[in-house]
């Protein structure tokens, strides 16, 4: 892991192992219409 001062802000990840869980992570996730079919609801709006 990097040192405070070495990272740099702005950045989703601080490390190539991050950036390769949160690709898995996005990879599963699930739209509204696959939501349905399994009987759940996406998280409501929070703004309109």
């Amino acid at each position: 892991m990097k040192k405070r001062e070495e990272m740099f802000n702005g950045n989703m990840t601080n490390s190539f192992e991050d950036m390769v869980w949160l690709g898995k992570q996005m990879d599963r996730l699930r739209d509204e219409e696959q939501l349905e079919e399994d009987g759940r609801m996406a998280d409501p709006e929070q703004y309109s």
